[in-house]
């Protein structure tokens, strides 16, 4: 099955927070910017059966899996995300004594991570610009490639054509033309 490439206008940004008053924290912080559209879950696996939209990016927090002896559960979910939505960004929330957990997430496919402090809502601002220029990027790639491609193409059909003419006789060699220009 082939994964539609998320489009500029694909502005919606899935959070995965369990905690209702950072929800509201993070809505209050983001809700103003009216080209992005947040939904929140208050699990992954709420997140995963959504069909709602194509999320561009996903926030999601690594310390919901805390209280786990390994941080294996959060590192599946990175995966299951990727899995269901190959190109969405996925960037985890941890404490700054739990970084360890962000480079283990980072290695899992994780874009990026937000470290919870008094700068994280700016930091998470500050992601979503900077995902939207890469997602601009890989759109501009992927049109360069397409053109190239189709040029390819073409000079491949019109040499294929010129084959076929010459296997034809319909092209002679040293003859010249009979309709002149400016005649």
């Amino acid at each position: 099955m082939m994964k539609k490439p998320i489009k500029k206008s694909d502005k919606h940004v899935f959070v995965i927070e369990s905690d209702g008053q950072r929800q509201l924290e993070i809505q209050d912080a983001l809700g103003h910017q009216e080209n992005w559209k947040l939904s929140f879950f208050d699990s992954p696996e709420a997140c995963l059966s959504s069909d709602s939209a194509t999320p561009m990016v996903v926030f999601l927090d690594i310390e919901h899996f805390t209280n786990q002896s390994s941080d294996s559960k959060a590192l599946e979910v990175i995966s299951r995300l990727k899995i269901k939505w190959d190109e969405v960004a996925v960037i985890v929330f941890c404490d700054s004594d739990k970084e360890h957990k962000a480079a283990e997430a980072l290695k899992a496919g994780a874009m990026d991570y937000v470290v919870l402090n008094q700068h994280q809502f700016a930091r998470m601002e500050s992601e979503l610009t900077w995902i939207e220029q890469v997602l601009d990027q890989r759109n501009e790639d992927r049109k360069q490639k397409r053109y190239l491609l189709l040029m390819t193409l073409g000079m491949l059909v019109f040499v294929i054509i010129l084959i076929v003419m010459d296997y034809l006789g319909l092209v002679k060699e040293g003859v010249q033309s009979d309709i002149l220009i400016g005649d």
